[in-house]
C-alpha cells in the first residue's frame, strides 16, 4: 500500500479559481444580457428591448405615458403614468400594450368623397382633443373596437 500525499493549498487554490471564474462568467453575461440592453434604451430612446438572448423584453415609458401589462390575455397591472421600467417574459404568456399616451393629443381626420344631395363633393375636416383617463377601459375596449375594424 502506498499512500498518496493531497497538496491541499493547490488543491484550494484551483477551487477557489474555478469558483472565481465562474462567478465572473456570470457577472459578464448578466450585464450583456441585462444591464446593457437598458444602457442602450436609454441612450437610444427605445421603448422595448431584448433581454436574457432575447427569452424576455425591457419595457421603459416616459412620464405621461404607460403600459398595459397582460399575462395569458388578461391585465395584471397599468404602468405609473410617472414613467417606469418593467421585464416581460413572453414564454410566461406575458406582453405589453402600448405605449398609451396619457396627455391630450390631437385626432384629425379627413374626407373628400361627402357627397351633397345635389352632387356637390364636400371636403369635410375634423378636428379632435382627447385624453386616455382609464388605461385599462382603453386597452379592452378602444383597441378591441379598433380591432373589429381592421
Amino acid at each position: 500500500m502506498t499512500s498518496t500525499n493531497i497538496d491541499w493549498g493547490n488543491t484550494l487554490l484551483l477551487v477557489l479559481g474555478i469558483l472565481s471564474g465562474l462567478a465572473m462568467l456570470a457577472g459578464l453575461i448578466w450585464y450583456f444580457q441585462c444591464v446593457r440592453p437598458r444602457i442602450n434604451a436609454f441612450k437610444f430612446g427605445q421603448t422595448r428591448a431584448s433581454i436574457w438572448f432575447s427569452q424576455g423584453e425591457l419595457i421603459l415609458w416616459n412620464p405621461g405615458q404607460t403600459f398595459a401589462f397582460l399575462r395569458n390575455k388578461r391585465l395584471t397591472s397599468v404602468g405609473d403614468a410617472k414613467g417606469g421600467m418593467k421585464k416581460i417574459y413572453p414564454f410566461r404568456g406575458e406582453e405589453a400594450v402600448g405605449p398609451i399616451q396619457l396627455q391630450s393629443a390631437l385626432f384629425t381626420w379627413d374626407d373628400s368623397s361627402v357627397l351633397t344631395q345635389d352632387g356637390q363633393i364636400l371636403t369635410i375636416k375634423v378636428g379632435v382633443w382627447w385624453k386616455v383617463s382609464d388605461a385599462e377601459k382603453y386597452v379592452f375596449h378602444i383597441t378591441a373596437v379598433r380591432q373589429l375594424v381592421e
